[in-house]
């Protein structure tokens, strides 16, 4: 019994130095975030587990800022991200309309896209999602099917809780399908927590010919994703030649399989 009594004494003061070293040093599994440099290094790195350090005004590098797919965990810490503007991205996911039809949609947002990835607890003020009028064409008019939202155009398997949202979200497109979202534009099997947004979506189709698919909502435009307790403010404009399907929350809400959408990349 005495040598029983050794070993657990010996085991308690290993958990008890291991614990005070990792209160000491933190988790060093977690990149802390303090600077816009280390905003755009998470590029190189998007599996990888971040928490923000600081505020962060990003309006004298909003034309240096290119959104990016993100699997990882993005902790704001309580900090803001304020004033950039999203005006391009080469992630192309495909997306469903009502109908389950496929294209392949430029996603746009903070991120790209989100994948298996958690971000909680930021704060996002006075952002621009703009995509369109020819500029992710060079110069000629936007042709593309595209999803975006402040956060993310595309998300699938995701959590976005205890977060806010302030600004704007434009497309203009002459695009067969295309969505807006407050949160998220292209969204499932994931969830919306606690969320805050106040935020305006914008959707011209500039297409007179064709009726195309166009979704608007104030979590997210398209999918199938849990809103639990969010607090949801959005003014929405819309010039369309389709079929609309724009809502307070969610434009449209409809199940599907992740064997129902895949990735490109140009």
């Amino acid at each position: 019994m005495k040598k029983l009594s050794k070993i657990v004494s010996i085991l308690l003061v290993f958990s008890i130095i291991f614990s005070t070293f990792s209160l000491a040093f933190g988790d060093e599994s977690v990149i802390e975030i303090n600077s816009f440099d280390d905003l755009l290094s998470m590029s190189n790195n998007p599996s990888a587990s971040y928490k923000l350090m600081v505020d962060i005004d990003m309006t004298d590098y909003c034309n240096e800022w290119k959104p990016f797919a993100f699997s990882g965990t993005f902790d704001g810490n309580g900090h803001y991200l304020k004033g950039f503007t999203v005006r391009s991205s080469d992630d192309i996911r495909t997306v469903l309309d009502a109908n389950r039809k496929e294209y392949s949609a430029v996603c746009a947002g903070l991120f790209s896209s989100l994948e298996n990835a958690c971000v909680m607890n930021l704060n996002v003020y006075d952002m621009m999602v703009d995509i369109g009028n020819g500029i992710h064409s060079e110069g000629g008019d936007f042709s593309e099917s595209a999803f975006v939202g402040l956060l993310a155009g595309y998300a699938y398997n995701s959590t976005v809780k205890n977060c806010v949202f302030y600004g704007t979200s434009c497309i203009s497109t002459s695009g067969h399908c295309f969505g807006n979202g407050g949160i998220v534009g292209f969204a499932g099997h994931g969830s919306f927590e606690n969320c805050v947004t106040d935020t305006t979506l914008v959707c011209i189709d500039t297409d007179v010919q064709y009726k195309d698919e166009q979704f608007m909502g104030g979590v997210y435009a398209f999918g199938y994703s849990d809103i639990l307790n969010c607090n949801i403010h959005i003014d929405g404009y819309d010039s369309d030649h389709g079929y609309v399907h724009n809502g307070g929350m969610v434009g449209c809400f409809m199940y599907y399989d992740k064997v129902d959408v895949g990735k490109t990349n140009l």
